[in-house]
């Protein structure tokens, strides 16, 4: 190898560091980005029964879950959407969506190909070293989880319209590291039509 690629190559290993990002808020603005993104797309799902045309109340009551006014939002929206009208008060609908949330959060894995970082005990000294991340190739990913169910009823009547299974939403970011500097990411958070094939089953799987 000559002497000048060695040089350049061990300058950009020394190059590879991590910078810690810091945000002012409870949680980044990627990670509440996966988190919407994923209940958007599972508002969607879980309302696809409510009748268009109908005055329809949607009953939150049940409906706990972090980021859960977002949430309810975006299922009053998905109502909307479907050609329904919303009733301020239960009084007032011909349709109640009664929806509660079983999930809303983000799972986070990360594989790394190389040496993790981890602590060193020094003799004597009484605290830990902690050895550098040394990535030949890493992926670290974020998917956000949407769990949301209605069941879908008569106001007058309670008579049931529709009580079908939970539906689900994600959304991905993964982040990729090779050769200690060179890094990608790849995401469907502000698009699915938009986001790179790779990232477009949403349901997790082994090979992603």
């Amino acid at each position: 190898m000559p002497r000048r690629f060695a040089v350049a190559l061990a300058c950009l290993a020394l190059a590879a560091c991590t910078t810690e990002r810091q945000t002012t808020t409870s949680r980044t603005a990627t990670e509440q980005l996966l988190i919407s993104a994923a209940a958007d797309r599972a508002a969607v799902e879980v309302v696809r029964a409510v009748p268009p045309g109908k005055k329809t109340f949607v009953d939150a009551g049940n409906f706990e879950a972090t980021d859960g006014k977002y949430a309810i939002g975006a299922i009053r929206a998905a109502v909307l959407a479907r050609g329904a009208l919303l009733a301020a008060e239960r009084k007032d609908a011909e349709v109640v969506v009664e929806i509660r949330a079983g999930a809303l959060g983000i799972d986070n894995s990360d594989t790394i190909v190389g040496l993790p970082e981890y602590k060193v005990p020094v003799p004597l000294a009484g605290s830990d070293i902690t050895t550098p991340k040394i990535a030949l190739f890493e992926k670290a990913r974020q998917l956000g989880v949407a769990k949301f169910a209605a069941a879908i009823y008569d106001a007058k009547t309670g008579a049931a319209l529709f009580t079908g299974p939970p539906r689900f939403g994600f959304a991905r970011k993964n982040d990729y590291t090779a050769a200690l500097v060179i890094s990608w990411q790849r995401d469907d958070i502000h698009s699915v039509e938009d986001a790179p094939p790779a990232t477009l089953t949403f349901y997790p799987s082994d090979d992603e």
